[in-house]
């Protein structure tokens, strides 16, 4: 299979000073790229998530064995496009099609399923994004109002719904649920004005004019620290020839604001820990450096890595929080791999035949790190699967040809080969790191989209898609293979469920306690969302 690259590829960038003079891997960097002598160095550095982490589980309130009697029949006739589960198993939210046909330009709504009744009761509707802000008890949704977007906090039992802010642009909230980071008002340029909102009493905090969003997916241009207290979001500033270029603000819940001005052209920024900030300058489908930034020391950022690329997915770093993966262009569709040290200190070249970063159209990511700080990544033209310890050696190969999806707990990874675009059969493999022996494989007679992991990482929930059909949604594991639900067209709002199977862009919403998951169907006993227990 032939493959184009994402993007045009450019001349190889100078390497990294202690790689291109040929130091040892660990030789240090530069006195002037490491951080100043007065700035603490991460301690509690933590990989960003592509997606939502579950919240900690608290105790089921509900058996699972009492949900079984709503499989037998549909949730709720509307069709799903999202759902969002609470912890404890209690109730389910889910994200609906609204009523008239989407040329209407009608909005979703918000529905509340009682769990273990079944009972269905209307929370909210014409939204466009919804997401927890307290697990099970209060949500977060952008709702469509007289042709504005408003920023609303709803109860998930449909007892109140209070607006947070008007016309809201762009926004991301604080993990404990306590405030929200929101820019609004914004002109046709995207830029608008950034506020930090206090969720319990709605008091808000200015932090600055002319905030930007809407760079380029997927580069991201808003995050915020994990404890919540600081947010990291664009400016657009004049250049001296006249065109704009970003820079980074890094802004606290006080209303304390830093502008690094001494770094243009930056994007990216994301909290590895309470108190790092990463981001890169550059441009973001090349080269460029990736720097590091601790909230409260003005305009000090310091260089992490030179010439290199943190991939489009966000950045990638060890368990033990000192390291972060980076690639750097050479010829072809063939990369070079590099750990960096979050401190700057250093960096180790891990593999010279990495698969070309900006190949996202495979999976989320082409390089990540296992549960046990393994590497995992793919190689070269033939989109191998190997994995590489961060002290060198030879690598050891999983995979001739495959996307790949870490396992989130687990020192496990799933692969899926052969590599399709397009729906045919395919084979899913779980492999335990540690012996490089699978846990399990399926042969699919149907293209495989997107996947989710059990709550213990030994089974998977995934989409089979199967011509002339039905589709289908499965549950595998070591011990079985079950059929979960059957759809000829569904709504539920993954890319790769419709036409990119063969890729692992998505993956599927499981219960966070292992219980059930649901699927959106047009066959009987549908149309409509039904509920899958799965397999104990």
């Amino acid at each position: 299979m032939s493959l184009a690259p994402a993007c045009g590829r450019t001349a190889m960038g100078a390497l990294h000073p202690a790689v291109d003079a040929g130091a040892p891997m660990d030789a240090p960097l530069p006195v002037d790229a490491r951080p100043p002598s007065d700035v603490p160095l991460p301690v509690d550095a933590r990989p960003i998530p592509d997606v939502q982490v579950s919240p900690d589980l608290a105790a089921p309130a509900v058996g699972c064995t009492a949900l079984q009697p709503l499989a037998d029949g549909v949730l709720t006739p509307r069709h799903t496009v999202r759902a969002l589960f609470a912890p404890d198993r209690s109730l389910l939210v889910l994200r609906v099609q609204g009523e008239a046909p989407p040329a209407t330009g009608v909005q979703d709504d918000l529905v509340l399923v009682r769990l273990p009744s079944g009972e269905v009761s209307p929370i909210i509707s014409s939204i466009t994004s919804a997401e927890w802000l307290q697990p099970g008890s209060t949500l977060l949704a952008t709702a469509v109002r007289d042709g504005r977007s408003d920023l609303v906090v709803v109860s998930s039992d449909g007892s109140g719904v209070r607006t947070l802010v008007q016309g809201v642009c762009d926004h991301v909230a604080a993990p404990d649920g306590s405030r929200v980071y929101a820019i609004h008002d914004c002109d046709s340029h995207n830029t608008g004005t950034m506020d930090v909102f206090d969720v319990a009493s709605g008091a808000s905090t200015h932090l600055a004019e002319g905030a930007t969003f809407g760079t380029p997916t997927p580069t991201r241009s808003t995050a915020v620290s994990p404890d919540g207290r600081w947010v990291a979001f664009m400016t657009s500033i004049p250049s001296d020839g006249g065109a704009s270029h970003d820079i980074l603000v890094v802004g606290g819940a006080d209303g304390r604001v830093e502008n690094l001005t001494s770094q243009p052209s930056a994007h990216d920024p994301a909290f590895v820990s309470d108190d790092l900030v990463l981001f890169v300058t550059g441009n973001l489908f090349q080269m460029g450096d990736i720097r590091g930034y601790v909230p409260g020391t003005g305009d000090t950022s310091y260089l992490v890595a030179t010439k290199r690329n943190p991939g489009l997915f966000g950045y990638q770093v060890s368990p033990d929080k000192t390291w972060v993966l980076a690639a750097t262009e050479t010829t072809g569709y063939v990369d070079e791999l590099y750990a960096e040290r979050l401190d700057g200190s250093s960096e180790r070249l891990l593999a010279s035949d990495l698969y070309d970063f900006r190949m996202n159209q495979l999976a989320l990511r082409v390089f990540a790190f296992s549960a046990s700080g393994r590497v995992i990544y793919n190689t070269g033209h033939d989109l191998g699967v190997a994995t590489i310890g961060l002290d060198g050696g030879t690598p050891t190969v999983l995979s001739g040809g495959a996307s790949f999806l870490e396992a989130p707990r687990l020192d496990r990874v799933a692969l899926l080969e052969p590599v399709y675009f397009a729906a045919g059969t395919g084979r899913l493999r779980l492999v335990d790191l540690a012996s490089g022996t699978d846990v399990f494989a399926y042969d699919s007679d149907g293209g495989i989209g997107t996947i989710g992991f059990s709550p213990n990482d030994r089974g998977m929930v995934f989409a089979e898609r199967r011509l002339p059909g039905p589709n289908r949604l499965r549950y595998a594991s070591a011990d079985q293979s079950v059929v979960l639900g059957e759809w000829q067209t569904t709504y539920f709002r993954h890319d790769s469920l419709s036409d990119r199977y063969g890729t692992l862009l998505d993956i599927y919403p499981v219960d966070p306690t292992g219980c059930f998951t649901v699927f959106d169907t047009d066959l009987a006993p549908g149309p409509g969302t039904r509920l899958a227990i799965l397999p104990q």
